[in-house]
């Protein structure tokens, strides 16, 4: 298999698949477990992949909730051939940076991920986070980034001080994921679920055990005949296995908190080439449309069980710190070389607004502000977007989740960056209308065909005659 072409920031990654396309090969795998985890055992969600069938269904969570070991239990029971993929919305792994500097602390010899949490969970305050840069040390690297311009880079500079030059795994800055310490305090942290699950993990460690956890004890091929192989994914990555038509393709963006762009990216799902083809099952839609946890975990395995099906990258690795800061299970289908897309029907769901009052003409430049329903229009300028937005009361239904002003704010900007770099169509000259145009439909070209001529003109992805088989 070629490796899919690399950003020149990212051109280590590899892109591998250890289940290639032939029936006996797939086999390895028979059983795909996807959970979307959360410091609340509530806020956990659980779909399962059937190769075999092929299905994606829910697993409805126990009284308690799902803990790790019920998921690992649920995997045993129902991977009838083949290897079970066990693999959660968490990061396994830690930058290598971080790694060198907790040794150099602890006057240790190198080691792998596996190791060092094992000896990490003994330290007491190793997962309690701290809430001051000043108090941050690499024996407790998790934190929670207080209000405040600048408060998240006190932190990478405390760190840095202490010989961590970063916090990022390489495998988080081509994905645009979170450093895993990240406990709480801005949108798309991961470290409270991260601390829930690694809690459980280090104990499992030192005791016999029917799980591998990838890749850090082997490549999938050399794990294939243990019943259960622990992985890390991220939804944010694995998008665009389940959704992009033609393969590799740009990182997909998707605002799945919006229930209308849920509903339709499953719709999308349903109707894929791919799955249409292989005449895949989805059971669980209902809740995958009410919920975005169970939306990240249904999409995800949907990616997985395509990228097995198909014989499409599984994965996305850097090699020669795999051992240290791990991959991502669904990612080996982007193309890192291109800039992240977002998902075509969140611009068309844009809800329309109310005409303008007659009473009150809007004159000059002006910005609307793109929370659905809201009417707001900012005359001449943005000038009070910010208390604008970051008012609960003026948007109940955008968001509900984030209370804290400063985080609606950063929210506010990272999913409507639009508004930063807009200007009013009116306002536009005519050369200045027709470039923009003109932009968008290089970036789009199909975007005004019918949809059987979009289909008719979608590239199609070739590969090579050699096959590459790499090692992690």
């Amino acid at each position: 298999m070629t490796p899919i072409p690399a950003s020149p920031k990212s051109d280590r990654i590899k892109h591998w698949n250890d289940c290639p396309g032939s029936h006996s090969e797939r086999q390895r795998v028979g059983l795909i477990l996807c959970a979307d985890w959360g410091k609340e055992t509530t806020k956990r969600a659980l779909y399962a992949a059937d190769v075999g069938a092929p299905r994606v269904y829910r697993l409805p969570p126990p009284s308690s909730g799902w803990t790790l070991s019920t998921v690992l239990e649920a995997a045993r029971e129902r991977a009838n051939s083949g290897s079970a993929l066990c693999t959660f919305d968490v990061p396994l792994g830690v930058s290598e940076g971080y790694l060198a500097a907790t040794l150099k602390s602890r006057n240790r010899q190198g080691s792998g991920f596996l190791q060092f949490l094992q000896q990490s969970a003994r330290f007491p305050d190793f997962f309690n986070p701290v809430h001051n840069a000043e108090d941050w040390s690499v024996e407790r690297p998790f934190f929670a980034v207080p209000g405040g311009p600048g408060s998240l880079n006190a932190f990478r500079r405390k760190a840095q001080e202490l010989g961590v030059d970063q916090l990022e795994r390489q495998i988080d800055k081509v994905t645009d994921a979170k450093p895993v310490f990240i406990a709480s305090g801005i949108p798309g942290s991961v470290g409270s679920a991260a601390i829930a699950l690694w809690r459980e993990l280090a104990p499992l460690l030192l005791k016999n055990r029917t799980f591998r956890v990838w890749p850090f004890e082997g490549r999938l091929t050399d794990l294939r005949r243990t019943p259960v192989i622990v992985g890390e994914i991220y939804p944010g990555a694995a998008y665009t296995s389940a959704l992009a038509e033609a393969i590799p393709a740009p990182r997909l963006r998707l605002a799945k908190t919006r229930a209308e762009t849920r509903r339709s990216a499953l719709s999308v799902l349903h109707s894929m080439r791919w799955a249409l083809d292989l005449d895949v099952r989805f059971d669980g839609v209902q809740e995958a449309e009410e919920s975005e946890d169970d939306f990240d975990a249904c999409l995800t395995a949907a990616g997985l069980l395509r990228c097995v099906l198909q014989g499409l990258p599984l994965y996305a690795i850097f090699e020669d710190v795999a051992g240290v800061e791990g991959g991502i299970l669904g990612a080996g289908t982007i193309d890192f070389s291109r800039p992240a897309q977002g998902f075509p029907a969140d611009a068309a769901q844009e809800t329309p607004q109310p005409p303008r009052s007659a009473a009150a003409p809007v004159t000059g430049q002006t910005f609307r502000c793109p929370i659905s329903g809201c009417d707001k229009v900012f005359q001449k300028s943005r000038w009070g977007w910010d208390a604008h937005v970051g008012s609960l009361k003026k948007h109940p239904q955008w968001r509900p989740d984030l209370t804290s002003p400063p985080l609606r704010c950063e929210a506010f900007r990272r999913e409507f960056p639009e508004f930063f770099d807009q200007a009013s169509s009116a306002q536009l000259d005519p050369s200045e209308r027709q470039r923009r145009q003109m932009l968008s439909l290089r970036q789009h070209p199909t975007a005004i065909l019918p949809k059987r001529r979009r289909r008719a003109l979608r590239p199609t992805y070739k590969r090579s005659g050699g096959a590459e088989s790499g090692s992690t």
